[in-house]
This record gives C-alpha cells, structure tokens and sequence, in this order.
C-alpha cells in the first residue's frame, strides 16, 4: 500500500484576492511507513492533511491511496473509502460524551456495517493494545488528556484503515503523555505495516519518522526519506 499526492495546488480567498497555501505539493509514503509534515503554524499542514484523507478538495492534483484515484470518487464511494481505508486523529480528540470508551470505538464499525458484537470485542482487543481495557466503561470526561487520545488513536484504528492520518495528536498533552503517546503510535505501526502521516510542531517527533517533509511558503520538501 502507498499514498501519492501529487501537484497539489491549494488556495483560499483573501482579503487582497486569493492566497495560494499548496503549491504543487508531493509526496509518497510507502506501507510501514511514517511519516511527518512538519512548517510553521498557518502554513497549510493541515489543509494538506485534510486533502490527503479526502475531506478537502484540491485545486489540481492528484491523490492516490492503494493505487485508486481517490479524487475521482465522490458520494456513497468517497463515504465507503474513507470509513474502509482511512483514520483520523485529531488534536482535538472528538469523542462522543455520551458514550463509553468501547462504544466511542465500537461506533466506526457499526458505521461500516460490523454487527455489534464484532464490534464491541474489536473495541475492548484495540482498547488493550493502548492500555485502555480497565477504562473501557468510562465516558472520555472521566479520563485524562493523555487517556483521551489513546482513546482516539483506538477509534482510528478500528476499522483496520490502511492510512492513519493524525494532526497534532499531542498538541494539547504535556510532554509525559506526548512521549507516551508517540511511543504507543510507533509501536503500533511496527505491528500493523499500515501508513501514517502525522502534522506535527514537534521537531524531535518529526525526525524519528521514516520520512520527514517540511512545507514553508506553500512548497513542500522532503527532508529525510
């Protein structure tokens, strides 16, 4: 499995007319990969990301994930490809409250057409690998910042997605439950081979990654590959 992006063009409106964010972006991680994107803040990362999980939609170019042009779906098949293929965390985790913390993992599944009792058992086998089991009852609101994301990372994984896309995982954690946090992503990618591509302010993160991009004034550099 490998993702391409390529001639990635991004601009939005400004108040002198247009501002260009991506200027022919690209990039290629291969599986087993991970990789970083790494550039000052506003500089277009996440924009990026979102492109590269099919949220946002280029100007001009081209997104492959697994060899499908994944730009040329749209509707019920862009749906399917995302909750099939693709994982998402966030700085921001985005749980849902009102669920525990295997039902916050169990729901991609029942999305994807999992019967429950497939589901809960994959939440409670994921909630294990982030050391998360014993909390498994808990509402998010009961863990910490820390738990919160490996709780997210568990939700990203559960439908087996071939790419894990994560923007700014450890921004709000301090550095403790960032090395943690860091540490569980590593480990997890050595056992799956999947592809990850983290946005990421920190530099010391950044270069333990397979390949290493540095996007600066809408151009985007490989650093390290």
């Amino acid at each position: 499995m490998t993702i391409r992006a390529k001639g990635i063009f991004k601009g939005f409106p400004s108040g002198s007319g247009f501002l260009p964010v991506l200027k022919g972006a690209e990039m290629e991680v291969k599986e087993g990969e991970i990789a970083s994107v790494v550039g000052a803040s506003g500089a277009g990362k996440s924009t990026l990301l979102h492109i590269l999980g099919t949220l946002d939609r280029p100007d001009q170019g081209k997104i492959e994930i697994d060899g499908e042009n994944v730009l040329g779906l749209n509707g019920r098949r862009l749906a399917e490809f995302r909750s099939r293929k693709l994982g998402f965390v966030f700085q921001f985790h985005h749980l849902l409250p009102e669920f525990s913390a295997w039902e916050n993992v169990a729901i991609p599944q029942l999305i994807a057409g999992f019967p429950l009792s497939q589901a809960k058992k994959r939440a409670y086998e994921l909630l294990e690998q982030v050391n998360l089991r014993e909390h498994s009852e808990q509402f998010p609101n009961q863990l910490s910042g820390g738990e919160q994301q490996r709780l997210a990372v568990a939700r990203a994984l559960a439908n087996q997605p071939k790419l894990v896309l994560a923007d700014e995982p450890s921004g709000n954690l301090d550095k403790k439950s960032s090395e943690e946090l860091h540490n569980l992503i590593w480990e997890l990618n050595s056992s799956r081979s999947q592809v990850f591509v983290i946005v990421t302010h920190d530099e010391e993160l950044a270069f333990r990654a397979d390949r290493v991009y540095r996007l600066k004034d809408g151009v985007l550099t490989e650093e390290k590959g």
